[in-house]
């Protein structure tokens, strides 16, 4: 049998195990996807011992740190340095982020326009690093907000894609605002990375998190007048490339089966 994992901290209100573990029964495959809560202590032990597994997955807090342990990162975990994939190969591990690809799929509607107009993105994590990457790329004018290391990160994204990026306040009129933190969800529940009385307006915005389905976030941004996804989406689009990076792939009818599943969760 396959093995396979989601490598994080606290992992309680994921589904990705959910989704690949369907995808792996409808498709035949002998492979099973596990959740593994790991204390940082335990973290390098936990990605040595994959060298001899199929394949992981990196979540929160680990995407950056568990970049540093890959012998080779691929397109956007070399760009960013943040990881959500591992791929073993003989005794070497690869890191790639499929994070980006799978936001990006996920507001592909939203996207067509985008270029010129202001995407903000709230956090500057692993995922926040990968989305205004790709935010950037697409040609949006790209502000960061976040409680630390916005400027470092505007600065990263900028020598990627020069003039592309700069630390904002939350405040004003956006395209586009992405919450990419944990505030919403788990221990977080109920919370906002915005505050109550914030003043500010979008057409679109996006949350990461997909558990709860509206966070306080989106609720907010609705009363304004956006348009809102939650991020589960992006975590179908994201898993099905990480899948493709282990080798796996599957039928049409599969995939239709089982998203139409997830997508009632």
């Amino acid at each position: 049998m396959k093995n396979y994992y989601l490598l994080g901290e606290q992992l309680g209100h994921s589904f990705s195990a959910i989704i690949h573990n369907r995808l792996f029964q409808e498709q035949g495959l002998n492979a099973r996807y596990s959740l593994c809560e790991l204390p940082p202590n335990m973290l390098e032990s936990k990605l040595m011992q994959l060298k001899t597994e199929s394949g992981a997955n990196v979540t929160i807090p680990y995407k950056h740190i568990a970049a540093l342990h890959m012998d080779e990162l691929l397109g956007d975990a070399r760009a960013t340095g943040a990881i959500n994939t591992i791929i073993p190969q003989g005794n070497r591990l690869v890191g790639e982020n499929t994070d980006g690809e799978g936001f990006m799929r996920a507001i592909s509607g939203w996207a067509e326009n985008i270029r010129g107009e202001k995407a903000l993105v709230i956090g500057a994590g692993g995922a926040a690093h990968v989305i205004a990457y790709k935010l950037a790329q697409a040609g949006a004018k790209v502000h960061i907000s976040a409680r630390r290391n916005a400027s470092d990160l505007a600065q990263k994204i900028n020598l990627l894609v020069p003039g592309a990026a700069q630390a904002s306040s939350p405040e004003g009129e956006w395209y586009l605002i992405v919450n990419a933190t944990p505030v919403g969800m788990g221990t977080l529940k109920g919370q906002s990375p915005l505050p109550a009385q914030a003043d500010f307006k979008c057409f679109y915005a996006f949350d990461c998190i997909y558990n709860p389905k509206k966070t306080p976030f989106l609720a907010q941004a609705e009363e304004k007048g956006a348009q809102c996804l939650n991020g589960l989406t992006m975590l179908w689009h994201q898993a099905i490339k990480s899948q493709e990076l282990w080798g796996n792939h599957f039928d049409s009818q599969v995939l239709n089966k089982v998203w139409k599943e997830v997508s009632q969760l």
